[in-house]
């Protein structure tokens, strides 16, 4: 009799241990479209948050247009973008989201990174390794663009 009990409690622990794995595989299913999902929606916040600081630092160029302020500005805006290349260099954002600012960014680099390199020499002096990311997505997006 104790062995008959024994086995009905194996055929029971057996299903439970099936319907388990079960169970488990469908949550791990689901949990993975809800991680993708949060994902695009933190790409959608990262996306946001430069957009309205790009229109922020846009705004503020006017106040900024005097000869010495003008480096600052173009400092504070080369660290922007520096900020973006970064989240996509290290693949916080996918590169789409750098094609969608592609002109932005080349115009930007080439406006004040290689045209204002003389005014800002001295800030690039102390800090050689500056933009570096910036330059990555910079050549990134070049070659891109001509290809």
């Amino acid at each position: 009799m104790i062995i008959e009990i024994v086995k009905g409690e194996s055929m029971i622990i057996q299903y439970v241990t099936i319907a388990s794995g079960v169970f488990a595989g469908i949550a791990l299913f689901f949990n993975y479209f809800a991680f993708r999902k949060q994902q695009r929606n933190s790409n959608a916040i990262l996306l946001s948050e430069f957009t309205s600081r790009y229109f922020s630092l846009i705004d503020q160029k006017k106040e900024y247009a005097s000869g010495e302020k003008i480096g600052r500005f173009n400092i504070m805006f080369l660290n922007h973008l520096e900020w973006l290349a970064y989240m996509i260099n290290h693949g916080y954002l996918p590169l789409d989201i750098a094609e969608i600012y592609q002109g932005v960014i080349i115009n930007w680099y080439e406006k004040v990174r290689i045209g204002q390199e003389e005014v800002l020499s001295g800030y690039f002096e102390d800090q050689p390794n500056k933009f570096k990311d910036l330059d990555i997505l910079y050549k990134k997006l070049k070659n891109k663009a001509f290809n």
